[in-house]
């Protein structure tokens, strides 16, 4: 994905805080060619000294 230099983060101590200030994601998908736009909450952990992710996703019709 292209990010212009304007909105794009070099440094990984810059990347982690900005994923726990805004730590959410945005999922599109598609049902009977209608799209379905929700937000996904994360959890940002690297207190281990890895980045790690955890959300969870439960979609239902």
């Amino acid at each position: 994905m292209f990010i212009p230099s304007t909105f794009r983060l070099e440094n990984s101590s810059e990347k982690i805080a900005f994923m726990k200030q805004y730590s959410f994601a945005t999922i599109i998908t598609v049902n009977d060619n209608v799209p379905i736009v929700m937000q996904l909450p994360f959890v940002v952990d690297n207190s281990s000294g890895k980045l790690i992710l955890s959300s969870n996703f439960c979609h239902s019709q």
